[in-house]
């Protein structure tokens, strides 16, 4: 196959054992941290309350969001659950 891509036998495998790039990394521990905020209120919210969740445990970063948790109109505090204990 790498024939047909033009790429040498060598610096194809080359590419395939290359490490994971630091963004791959971030993307994978946030994709955890997403599934685990989605999960906390019953697979019910949308990203709204997701991200919110995310800014209060302190997950920053334009690279999931395109918005930092820095400023209350970005990061709204999550509406409160009238009559739950």
């Amino acid at each position: 196959m790498s024939i047909r891509l033009g790429v040498s036998r060598a610096g194809s495998c080359e590419w395939r054992s290359k490490p994971d790039s630091a963004t791959t990394a971030r993307r994978e521990k946030l994709k955890i941290l997403v599934a685990e905020a989605f999960e906390d209120y019953d697979s019910t919210y949308g990203y709204r309350r997701v991200h919110a969740q995310l800014c209060r445990w302190g997950v920053t970063g334009r690279s999931w969001s395109g918005s930092s948790c820095g400023s209350s109109a970005s990061c709204p505090a999550s509406p409160s659950r009238s009559g739950s204990a």
